[in-house]
């Protein structure tokens, strides 16, 4: 079944057909600043309240899902079985977070017991760094280099450690 028209069309009910073919736009009835745009060929936008929230595309060098491409306020927010807030970002203040829904510095990391890294206290469930294969180092390993650095004025300092996996006794 094909309805074409270049004016508007009217239905009340349902209108079911096996392929709906649609123009670039896609809108939610009277609210102008919500749609699905189907901005080129294998590119999909999804806009809400005049904010591109998520756009999709496919093509030949690299396919990508981008998330606030415009760079607008906006928070994102990955939910896990037990966790409300797994992964996060903070639109406004250019932070993320894992486990928790409030970052204090670039990269927040909170266990489900309540410490964090990145703040203050222990990860319970542990901070594991992998080599560039996936495999774990072996005690005897270096793990890699870790830096903490800040602006070295008279309240920052800046430390550099090599870190290893602990012998074992």
């Amino acid at each position: 079944m094909y309805i074409i028209n270049s004016g508007n069309d009217t239905t009340s009910g349902n209108l079911t057909a096996a392929n709906l073919l649609t123009g670039e736009y896609l809108y939610h009835d009277g609210d102008t600043d919500t749609h699905i745009r189907f901005s080129a060929n294998d590119a999909i936008e999804i806009t809400a309240g005049n904010v591109k929230m998520m756009r999709f595309l496919e093509d030949d060098s690299q396919d990508m899902v981008v998330i606030n491409e415009d760079s607008a306020d906006v928070d994102f927010r990955v939910e896990s079985d037990d966790n409300t807030h797994m992964l996060f970002v903070d639109g406004s203040e250019d932070m993320v977070a894992i486990g928790t829904d409030s970052p204090v510095s670039l990269l927040t990391i909170k266990d489900s017991t309540g410490n964090s890294a990145g703040g203050s206290g222990n990860l319970s469930k542990g901070l594991v760094l992998l080599a560039d294969d996936g495999s774990q180092h072996t005690s005897s390993d270096t793990a890699g280099l870790l830096t903490f650095a800040g602006r070295q004025s008279d309240n920052d300092i800046a430390i550099s450690a090599q870190i290893s996996s602990p012998s074992s006794s």
